[in-house]
């Protein structure tokens, strides 16, 4: 795999005790051994909610919902920078569900002016 590809790729993990074709993954479904994975390149989540049939986004929040899928990663988030230079940076990446925030981003927030603001 080229360097850095992996922070645009989705990896699925069956999580299932059997065998099951996705037929959502990759351009013509895929069959997973239990506890197997597959990357695909993109959102996955995005990439079905984006067509016009809504069947295979269905299947996927189905899968989900019932335990048989398990999403491990998901594409780098990226932002703009204000540095006029079209640079670009990188705030986190999720992987296994846990969303780690680069070191470079402020998470120094007042909860107490978030619950004041709410009220």
């Amino acid at each position: 795999m080229a360097q850095g590809q992996d922070l645009f790729e989705t990896v699925v993990r069956n999580t299932s005790p059997d065998s099951k074709f996705f037929g959502f993954l990759g351009a013509h479904g895929v069959r997973l051994a239990a506890g197997a994975t597959h990357s695909q390149p993109g959102n996955l989540l995005t990439d079905l909610a984006g067509r016009r049939s809504k069947r295979a986004y269905n299947s996927l929040v189905a899968q989900l919902a019932d335990g048989s899928l398990t999403v491990m990663k998901t594409p780098t988030v990226f932002v703009p920078v204000s540095d006029n230079l079209g640079a670009v940076q990188t705030i986190g990446d999720v992987t296994g569900g846990n969303l780690t925030l680069d070191a470079a981003i402020d998470t120094d927030v007042d909860n107490n002016a978030v619950a004041d603001a709410a009220e």
